[in-house]
């Protein structure tokens, strides 16, 4: 908990290691964008190279095979049934092929032992590979590399490569099925030719991810200023009530010094009653003062803490504290209708029902009528408050939870329109909801409702 309070005092570190976190992160995802991008334009490299290489193997084989002058007539593949038929002179032969090759693969090879008078070279499979392809992939190392049946190497094409074994490798392609001979094609695809060749995509990765690092930092930056600046109204809001004791304690203190000073001062019976309600009314005030202490105190606090307490007897005490704030100003009847025995709940919960009974004796006229009633319902606690009153215009009850805002304009009415706007918050803690059901000039009814989620640390339970 001390280190939980020394960042929470002093979170400057704490949001300089968060607003880091979150730029690694992002930087992790441009690099991985990249990276995907990268293995993408290779695989696309590589299917590209296999596949032109097998269609200039199959096309100049077919046609030098097929020549009039040559020794097959024609030859057909049937993909479906895997048979072979060639036609040599007058004679036709029919072969199964067990491969799983495609059929366009299949004849290309077949085409390659046919074609005997001119076979295709490597010099010849370059002259007709690189004019077919794109222009992503022309500038890019290529090489050609013939093995046997063993795997050995036979010939490369450019002649003298060395590096070919360090290149990657598009595929192998057969040379007919009778010498068992393939011929590989090897390319060298680096970031550096993706780099020139996707410079402006690269670009547009940097530039928004630093957009989305920039937007965190202000982001988390504004986030700090607002909890400082939290910080700061609730201790200046704290030494304010603070301070506010030390006058009402000094009135209290030269009341009773004027009695112990001048006993004479106080005989008179309307005397001795003023006397009397000045230091009650002083007490009251500190105990008061003290008690709004506390509660800015548990409204700063997101942590909520249970306690045992009879509801009942928490509203009773309620009703007759503001019945006696508000002798010889307003007549006050509460009538409270709760379920008997202990609850676990929270003061902050007793602070929002004290809200809404302020609200509602506050808007009524000389005569207040209020009522509290607890209840359960199911898997539920119902607290409700309803009040005779003013009540609120179908226009403002969206706007009556927000802060600061006012429904009583007149000014009469005193307040800064945060109570409800706390009891809204207080009830969202306590994992619940609040309603409110009013129309003019037939009153307001408030309904809490908190789920019983049957966990003890989380909710309420009933006693008794």
């Amino acid at each position: 908990m001390r280190i939980f309070s020394h960042i929470k005092e002093n979170c400057l570190k704490g949001y300089v290691v968060m607003s880091i976190m979150m730029v690694i992160l992002v930087i992790i995802l441009q690099i991985t964008i990249l990276q995907t991008l990268f293995s993408r334009e290779k695989y696309m490299i590589q299917k590209e190279l296999y596949e032109t290489t097998l269609w200039c193997i199959g096309y100049w084989s077919g046609k030098e095979a097929d020549r009039p002058d040559g020794i097959a007539r024609n030859s057909g593949y049937i993909g479906r049934t895997r048979e072979l038929f060639i036609n040599l002179g007058d004679k036709k032969y029919k072969f199964k092929i067990d491969s799983l090759e495609s059929t366009f693969e299949v004849e290309a090879i077949v085409s390659y032992d046919l074609n005997l008078r001119n076979p295709l070279t490597l010099a010849i499979l370059d002259s007709l590979v690189r004019p077919r392809l794109k222009n992503r992939t022309q500038n890019i190392p290529i090489v050609f590399r013939k093995i046997d049946s063993l795997g050995n190497t036979r010939e490369v094409y450019p002649r003298g490569n060395i590096t070919y074994m360090d290149m990657e490798e598009a595929g192998y392609i057969r040379l007919g099925y009778i010498s068992g001979e393939r011929v590989g094609v090897l390319f060298n695809y680096s970031w550096k030719n993706f780099l020139h060749q996707f410079w402006w995509g690269i670009l547009g990765v940097i530039v928004v991810g630093s957009i989305i690092d920039v937007s965190i930092i202000i982001f988390l930056m504004q986030i700090r200023k607002h909890r400082r600046m939290k910080m700061l109204q609730e201790r200046v809001f704290r030494q304010r009530l603070h301070d506010l004791g030390n006058p009402i304690s000094a009135i209290e203190v030269i009341l009773h010094s004027i009695r112990e000073e001048n006993p004479d001062v106080f005989k008179k019976e309307n005397e001795r009653r003023w006397f009397e309600t000045g230091v009650n009314t002083a007490v009251m005030v500190k105990q008061e003062i003290a008690e709004t202490l506390n509660m800015a105190v548990m409204l700063y606090t997101k942590r909520v803490e249970w306690e045992e307490m009879n509801l009942r007897e928490e509203l009773n005490k309620l009703a007759s504290e503001f019945k006696l704030a508000n002798r010889g100003k307003k007549k006050v009847n509460i009538d409270v209708n709760a379920l008997p025995g202990q609850f676990k709940l929270s003061k902050q919960l007793v602070y929002a029902i004290r809200n809404l009974v302020d609200n509602a004796v506050k808007y009524s006229g000389d005569v207040a009528e209020v009522t509290i009633t607890v209840y359960r319902e199911r898997k539920y606690l119902i607290i409700t408050v309803a009040d005779q009153g003013k009540g609120i215009a179908e226009k403002d009850l969206p706007y009556i939870f927000e802060e600061y805002w006012r429904v009583g304009k007149e000014k009469k009415t005193t307040g800064y329109g945060l109570g409800l706007a706390s009891v809204r918050k207080i009830v969202r803690r306590h994992r619940g909801k609040v309603f409110v059901e009013s129309s003019l000039g037939r009153g307001t009814k408030f309904t809490i409702k908190i789920h019983d989620h049957g966990k003890k640390d989380k909710a309420f339970i009933c006693r008794g």
